[in-house]
């Protein structure tokens, strides 16, 4: 069963049945054979004119999808609308660039002349989350059709209004069935789909321990697969940085989507000589949010988006603090009933389980370090690798840095985005592969070498 529930009230949006598994075989057969007589078959241009009204259908939907967004995984309405934004500018990027980058190359060397040509590689299994319903399918599927490979969308079963949504967006948008199919397996049934003949890829975005068990599969099956999973990701302030600027930026990193979003600013490693200013800036800061209904415009904190991240987030915080960490959060109780304050852990020690976890909630933990050698061991010391914001006055510093750190994504005195045209992934447990920008639209095609005479 997919089930959409406003995480703000419990009140149930939807509820869709899974697909059976008997059905499997005829969706992806119906996705392979337009893949093979007609997707594949379109010049890159031909495609890109295809999907070249997609922006303008989202933008005449725009409230409805950020309303959607809202209702089924609780973020503020202000920043589904920024999701959406986002998904518009991603999709305006590819339809620019998308023939550019796949334009065949011509090698030449004193003896043999080469072309290198990207093709398409088939069906490809994309199994998105619900934190971001829309931008993290699009960002996969968006470039993944423009490369000429037809998609198979397993969203979150929280969010299925929004999988169904994107369906109909693109669907709309080529007016041809087949190229672009939600599907809604029951979990137990996703192996038997990835081990297909007809599958030739999988992305998944999602936790590290849904990614590993993705990729064992892709690998007993030899799929190629892109993994984009969790993050710790920390935002290191040196004594000479802007404090008040770094402060604004690391409150917003770390609240933002209710502290539900992989590259958060979630572990804040602090110079110890501006330690306790930075910790009083931030307590006044997060005080100062809003907290109630994600529909009011005002608001910018609001609830977890269900029971079962909520279980998880508390149990954390309450091991963390059985550890030995101090918490403080925001005067005032709850608003809804899945909901955790804004808070900040301190005293956490390198050694307890939250240092080396992803805590998907809007609680940040605060280090104090003392020297740059001691900075990179914090910084380094979790199983993630996703993204660090560099907060200093000195760049060379800061780039010096930026190649001792274990992440895939860094970003110098900013708060740490990703940005459609370039590219975006981790290292250790935050994944393998890439998204996004040139580098995310040749993942799912086949390099392929021809020898001229």
């Amino acid at each position: 069963m997919y089930r959409s529930i406003n995480p703000y009230n419990q009140i149930l949006n939807a509820s869709y049945e899974s697909t059976p598994k008997k059905e499997f075989a005829d969706i992806i057969q119906q996705s392979s054979n337009v893949f093979k007589n007609f997707w594949r078959n379109l010049t890159v241009a031909d495609r890109v004119d295809s999907l070249k009204n997609l922006p303008e259908l989202m933008k005449a939907k725009r409230e409805d999808l950020a309303f959607m967004i809202t209702s089924e995984m609780g973020k503020p309405i202000s920043q589904s609308r920024a999701e959406i934004d986002k998904s518009i500018l991603l999709c305006e990027y590819y339809l620019t660039e998308a023939e550019g980058i796949l334009q065949p190359q011509t090698r030449n060397f004193p003896d043999k002349i080469f072309e290198v040509h990207y093709e398409p590689l088939g069906v490809i299994l994309g199994i998105m989350p619900w934190n971001f319903p829309i931008w993290q399918a699009f960002r996969f599927a968006i470039p993944t059709l423009l490369a000429g490979n037809t998609i198979l969308l397993k969203p979150a079963s929280s969010v299925p209004l929004s999988g169904k949504k994107m369906e109909e967006l693109i669907g709309e948008s080529l007016q041809k069935e087949f190229v672009f199919t939600c599907i809604l397996p029951e979990q137990d049934h996703i192996e038997s789909i990835i081990a297909h003949p007809l599958v030739r890829g999988v992305s998944i975005t999602g936790s590290t321990r849904a990614g590993a068990a993705v990729a064992e599969r892709a690998g007993k099956y030899l799929k190629k697969c892109v993994l984009e999973l969790g993050g710790s990701d920390p935002f290191i302030v040196w004594h000479d940085a802007d404090l008040d600027k770094a402060a604004s930026r690391a409150v917003e990193s770390r609240m933002n989507n209710n502290g539900q979003t992989c590259n958060a600013a979630k572990r804040w490693l602090i110079h110890e000589r501006v330690y306790d200013d930075f910790l009083n800036l931030i307590k006044e800061k997060i005080q100062a949010l809003k907290i109630g209904d994600p529909l009011d415009e005002e608001v910018s904190i609001s609830t977890i988006s269900s029971e079962l991240i909520y279980k998880e987030v508390h149990q954390q915080i309450k091991k963390a603090i059985n550890q030995g960490a101090e918490i403080w959060t925001v005067d005032g109780d709850p608003t809804a009933k899945w909901q955790i304050l804004p808070g900040i852990l301190t005293n956490v020690s390198n050694t307890s389980a939250i240092a080396n976890e992803e805590l998907f909630g809007p609680v940040a933990q605060l280090y104090s370090f003392s020297d740059e050698d001691e900075m990179i061991r914090i910084a380094n010391q979790t199983d993630f690798g996703l993204g660090c914001s560099i907060w200093t006055a000195d760049l060379e510093k800061a780039r010096k840095w930026s190649g001792q750190l274990d992440c895939g994504y860094i970003s110098i005195n900013q708060m740490l985005s990703s940005d459609p045209r370039v590219p975006f992934g981790g290292v250790k447990n935050s994944g393998v592969g890439r998204e996004l920008g040139p580098e995310g639209l040749l993942e799912f095609v086949n390099v392929q070498t021809i020898q001229l005479p």
